[in-house]
């Protein structure tokens, strides 16, 4: 069977914006990455993606859920701090929703998935998940598990999807850096940017806009610096631009959301690149981001509820689908299913509804429900503090 432990995952923290507004196409491309990456997991471990059709397509496209997540949450952070003044103050509260948002949810389902790994894995004879304290700690907290493992994934986490919740935090704090400088904030988040992407690799060697570049600092400073940073910064880039007066006539805007589709569609067919980052499947994801969000403001499109329904899960989709796609193969491959029953795209669409059903269930507990309910009182404790100290 094809191994599927370290395979790329998408993330979904990023805030959610209104429903029923134009920005429903945020939405709409946070299902679409949520679902690619389901099916890139949901046939990591078939055989048939050694041959060509549909089966490999998925298995080398979907892991690009990746790079147009990463645009969104830049994306999301400007929109959604649009009428922020900066400071010490409103960039603590940043911080604070930000972490309630994401880290409670990623917790509980570290907190579950580990032992339901470990118990499957002494049915089977091996234990497939890192089980070094240390590691799961570090996991925890959102910290890559090993600076010395070369990137984007540096070392991974105990569930295996929380290597990309590592950049997520990272670009978290890096804009409630810049938010503390108040109306220059956007300058200080170039600097910041330019400062670890263009300064600081030059201290051993150039810039890379290559995601899978070995920059030879040995320690966090690798990670730090890693060319996937770009992929927010050019979220937040298009973010500002939406939010100014720009717009692109209907007739035009049409034409270029159509041109932008055609395009990534042709890109990830044709097999040009497989690999995340400016030097695969980002630029054209830029492309198609910038198109549709600047399209919106003159184009009225009626979006699928299913695709907007998937955006709105799309995080407890990214974090639960392992709990599906793994044991699935792992405990039914060859012992009491034949193997030519899950060995194709159907078997995949199965796992993928499963997938949701459980996402469905954990956004209503988990992020509905326990996240919002860390955030409210964490806010309100910070707030009391703040009122006290002055």
């Amino acid at each position: 069977m094809a191994q599927a432990d370290h395979m790329p995952h998408v993330t979904g923290g990023e805030m959610t914006p209104p429903t029923g507004d134009k920005l429903d196409v945020i939405q709409v491309l946070r299902g679409f990455a949520a679902l690619m990456v389901v099916g890139y997991h949901g046939v990591g471990y078939q055989m048939s993606i050694k041959e060509p059709g549909i089966t490999q397509l998925i298995s080398r496209v979907g892991a690009s859920g990746v790079d147009l997540f990463f645009m969104i949450s830049g994306f999301i952070m400007v929109y959604a701090t649009k009428n922020s003044r900066g400071g010490l103050r409103e960039a603590t509260e940043f911080m604070i929703k930000r972490l309630a948002r994401v880290w409670p949810v990623y917790a509980v389902a570290t907190a579950i998935y580990i032992p339901m790994m470990v118990l499957m894995g002494r049915h089977l004879g091996h234990v497939d998940i890192i089980t070094e304290p240390n590691k799961i700690v570090r996991s925890l907290l959102m910290i890559p598990t090993d600076f010395a493992n070369r990137g984007p994934y540096f070392g991974g986490a105990v569930l295996h999807v929380g290597w990309t919740l590592s950049y997520e935090v990272l670009f978290y704090v890096l804009f409630a850096m810049s938010m503390l400088f108040g109306r220059f904030r956007w300058i200080a988040l170039s600097a910041i940017a330019c400062g670890l992407l263009i300064a600081t690799p030059f201290v051993v060697s150039k810039p890379s806009l290559n995601a899978y570049v070995y920059y030879g600092f040995d320690g966090p400073i690798d990670f730090l610096s890693s060319p996937m940073l770009w992929e927010f910064f050019t979220g937040v880039i298009i973010g500002k631009i939406y939010l100014t007066r720009f717009s692109i006539p209907l007739l035009q805007a049409t034409l270029l959301c159509l041109f932008a589709l055609t395009f990534v569609a042709w890109f990830l067919v044709s097999d040009v690149s497989s690999k995340m980052g400016y030097t695969g499947w980002a630029g054209p994801y830029a492309l198609l981001l910038f198109t549709l969000v600047i399209g919106s403001k003159t184009m009225t499109v009626k979006w699928p509820k299913s695709l907007i329904w998937a955006g709105n899960i799309s995080f407890s989709l990214y974090l639960v689908h392992p709990f599906i796609i793994h044991p699935a193969y792992q405990l039914l491959w060859e012992r009491t299913i034949p193997g030519a029953i899950m060995d194709n795209v159907f078997f995949m669409l199965m796992l993928a509804v499963a997938s949701l059903g459980l996402a469905a269930v954990s956004y209503h507990y988990l992020e509905a429900g326990l996240s919002e309910i860390v955030r409210k009182r964490a806010l309100a404790t910070f707030r009391r503090y703040v009122k006290v100290a002055a």
